[in-house]
């Protein structure tokens, strides 16, 4: 809640914990018997507190041993801030600076609040301190590459809703064109890291979206990378390599497991942890999906042949 604040500075990372109007929106996720999450259910948050200018809360999944710890910090310029239930009453600050932290867990009994309280307190609570250096590294990656159309000029003067309402009379313009290309690079960036891009990103909009925003690897993860190496990403590309590299020995217990052979059954989906083939039926035997070996170690040899990584070739791809 903000009463005669100015603005709200950043949210600077997103995860299970929603700031918003009046109030804290914490929920928890349940997860099916597959280890897949499933829509919000706030009971099965636990923990939740608030301790002056920090947010803080424990969840822990219903059909899983998982979970995670979220913490919150809320750092203002002039002003002041007290609790008032369950929400941070923020008046008369000049600038609210945000930062949250979302760690998961593996098994929801070890919590780590204080822990990720002590990163939080390592960081600058300073916007433009936090923002340049990743803006630095960020910006090195996005302009390795650019779509020009020679609609530079206009980025600037046309707002999106013009530009958008000219597509509808007109089709496609080069100035649509150029921004989306800029769009879609800025996203691959941003989501790719310890894992490449789930199926909306890291930004779903929503607590359930759809295909609870998984790894689905029949089409759409293959494709969210596909550009990574060609339009000069190799960091985004390695993120796609390292997690199919994770996944190999549960792709090769599959094929044993399903059709008695060797090689790769590739899960369509699967919990990002592991490549077990537990998500299927009747109206979709995926067990039988022998395409999907070749589909998605593909982008590996194009990695190596487009970087003439030939050791990369020889040791990781060819085996």
């Amino acid at each position: 809640m903000l009463i005669g604040a100015a603005r709200i500075v950043a949210l600077a990372a997103l995860g299970a914990a929603g700031l918003a109007g009046d109030g804290v929106g914490i929920v928890g996720q349940r997860r099916d018997g597959l280890g897949h999450p499933q829509h919000p259910f706030p009971d099965q948050v636990e923990g939740l507190a608030l301790v002056l200018d920090y947010i803080h809360y424990h969840a822990a999944y219903d059909k899983d041993p998982g979970g995670y710890d979220g913490v919150a910090k809320v750092t203002l310029r002039g002003g002041n801030i007290q609790t008032k239930g369950k929400s941070l009453v923020v008046r008369n600050a000049e600038e609210v600076l945000i930062i949250v932290s979302i760690v998961p867990q593996e098994d929801a009994r070890n919590a780590s609040l204080d822990a990720v309280k002590a990163g939080l307190d390592k960081l600058a609570a300073n916007y433009d301190k936090l923002l340049r250096p990743h803006a630095q590294k960020h910006g090195e990656l996005f302009h390795r590459m650019q779509l020009d159309l020679g609609c530079g000029e206009q980025w600037t003067v046309t707002p999106t809703e013009q530009m958008l309402a000219q597509i509808k009379e007109t089709g496609p313009t080069p100035l649509f064109l150029e921004q989306l290309h800029a769009m879609g690079r800025y996203l691959l960036i941003s989501s790719c890291g310890k894992f490449p891009p789930p199926l909306q990103g890291i930004w779903s909009g929503g607590w359930k979206p759809a295909w609870i925003g998984g790894f689905v690897w029949d089409s759409n993860l293959n494709l969210a990378i596909s550009a990574t190496t060609m339009s000069n990403l190799p960091e985004c590309a390695e993120s796609y390599n390292r997690h199919i590299e994770s996944l190999l020995p549960g792709w090769r217990l599959n094929a044993r497991n399903y059709l008695d052979c060797r090689g790769f059954v590739v899960a369509h989906y699967n919990d990002p942890t592991n490549g077990y083939l537990t998500h299927f039926g009747s109206s979709f035997p995926w067990m039988f999906w022998a395409g999907g070996a070749g589909w998605n170690l593909r982008p590996l040899y194009e990695y190596a042949m487009l970087t003439g990584n030939v050791t990369y070739l020889k040791e990781k791809v060819y085996p």
